[in-house]
């Protein structure tokens, strides 16, 4: 009788086990907008975001935090489940399976004095010198197809991810434009504290949109974006 309630018992637990929606899911490091503290625990502005369309979804996920430089390799490491990424990362989307809408979008900005010109978008920004927050391996899709054109005469003079660098170079007239996805609403404070002359101001480049995205032959990609796909529409 016991063995037989042990053995019952060992079948709901494979049961449970089979069916259970628990998904490791990578994400790329975007401090201060996406990133994780030291218990792997989502932070930022849109890691708050993600966090909430995973608890709407009703998914057990664990969330991997990969550095920027790893960005490469990132596609590829089967030691995930899923990704949180833009399809600028994907060579042959026909390999894999996305969110029907983005879940949340980084949005580049172009920083630059007062009296430098303000651009509309990133069509704009030409015959100019800039900083990037990232390398230019590192660099995808429309932002670094803008940098490399040559007609667009861009001068690329060097690598910055520390805002408050990357401002220290604009004041120093350094650089035209410092391209980064820092926010103006996080740096607010910053600005506040600085004298009226040499003032910084901001222009919007692009937003990058980034999907939940699985590969084509993961056993747990319909259930999950189904999932992700009915919570976003109630989110």
């Amino acid at each position: 009788m016991i063995r037989h309630f042990t053995a019952f018992l060992v079948l709901i637990f494979m049961s449970q086990a089979a069916f259970s929606n628990s998904v490791s899911i990578g994400f790329i490091e975007r401090p201060p907008s996406i990133y994780a503290n030291a218990d792997g625990e989502m932070r930022g502005i849109l890691g708050k975001e993600l966090a909430d369309i995973i608890f709407n979804a009703n998914l057990d996920v664990d969330f991997v935090a990969v550095l920027p430089e790893d960005i490469n390799a990132f596609m590829t490491m089967t030691t995930l489940d899923g990704f949180i990424a833009s399809k600028t990362l994907i060579q042959n989307e026909s390999d894999f399976l996305f969110s029907q809408m983005p879940l949340v979008y980084i949005t580049f900005y172009a920083y630059h004095l007062e009296s430098t010109k303000p651009l509309g978008n990133l069509t704009d920004l030409s015959n100019a010198s800039v900083v990037v927050p990232l390398s230019m391996d590192e660099v995808k899709g429309r932002l670094k197809d803008t940098l490399i054109d040559q007609s667009k005469n861009i001068t690329v003079t060097g690598v910055e991810s520390d805002f408050e660098k990357q401002m220290m170079q604009l004041r120093q007239g350094k650089v035209d434009y410092a391209i980064s996805y820092f926010s103006p609403n996080n740096v607010a404070m910053l600005f506040s504290s600085r004298s009226k002359s040499n003032k910084i101001e901001s222009s919007e480049l692009f937003k990058l949109p980034l999907y939940l995205v699985f590969r084509a032959d993961s056993k747990q990609a319909d259930i999950t974006i189904r999932k992700i796909n009915n919570a976003m529409a109630t989110h």
